[in-house]
C-alpha cells in the first residue's frame, strides 16, 4: 500500500493484449464522466479509480473499478528542538520536524528535566533550571498521532550584579564603597 508523502498516487492499468493500440479512460465514479487523464491523489484515505478499455477489434473491457488507498504516515519522525539560553534572553519558541505539520495539530508541554510525566504543563518555564519539552503531534487526516522529546536548559547570566554605593557614612566618616 500507500503511504502518504504529500506526493500524488495514482492506479497503474496495463493492457497486455492488443500490446498497442488501446485506449483507457478513467472516472471516479462508474457513471462518471470518463477521460484520458488518470485521476491522482495526494491526501491519505480510499478512492475509487473506475476504468474503460477499448480496441479496434477487441471486446470492450466494461467499466472496472481499481481502489487506491494511502494511508497515514504514522511511520514518519518528529523531532523537536528547544535553545537553551541564559536567564535575562527572550525564550524562543520550540521547532519540529519534518516541516508541514500544522499549528492546529501540534502543541508542546514543559517539565523539569527528570520529573513525572504527570508535571508537564503548557507553561513555558522562566526559572534557572533543566528542563525537558514535550511536542505533540495530533493526528489528522495525513499524520498519526506522534510525540517527541528534547532537553534544554536555562543558565544563569553570564553578567555579573555591580552594586556601587557612594558617599556612605560609616563611624561617621565619609566613604567610597563598590562591590
Amino acid at each position: 500500500g500507500r503511504i502518504y508523502d504529500g506526493k500524488a498516487h495514482t492506479i497503474n492499468v496495463k493492457v497486455s493484449a492488443p500490446e498497442t493500440g488501446a485506449d483507457i479512460t478513467f472516472s471516479t465514479t462508474e457513471n462518471g464522466t470518463y477521460s484520458s487523464r488518470l485521476p491522482s491523489f495526494t491526501d491519505a484515505g480510499s478512492y475509487d479509480i473506475w476504468f474503460k478499455i477499448t480496441a479496434d477489434n477487441y471486446k470492450d473491457v466494461e467499466p472496472e473499478k481499481a481502489t487506491l488507498t494511502i494511508s497515514k504516515n504514522t511511520d514518519y519522525k518528529l523531532e523537536v528542538v528547544m535553545d537553551s539560553r541564559e536567564y535575562s534572553q527572550k525564550a524562543t519558541a520550540p521547532s519540529v520536524t519534518p516541516e508541514g505539520i500544522t499549528s492546529e495539530n501540534l502543541t508542546f508541554a514543559y517539565k523539569k528535566k527528570g520529573a513525572s510525566d504527570s508535571t508537564y504543563s503548557s507553561t513555558l518555564p522562566t526559572s534557572v533550571g533543566d528542563y525537558t519539552v514535550k511536542a505533540t503531534v495530533a493526528g489528522d487526516k495525513n499524520y498519526g498521532d506522534k510525540t517527541a522529546t528534547a532537553d534544554f536548559s536555562i543558565t544563569k547570566d553570564s553578567n555579573q550584579v555591580t552594586i556601587t554605593m557612594e558617599d556612605c557614612i560609616e563611624n561617621d566618616a565619609a566613604t567610597t564603597r563598590s562591590e
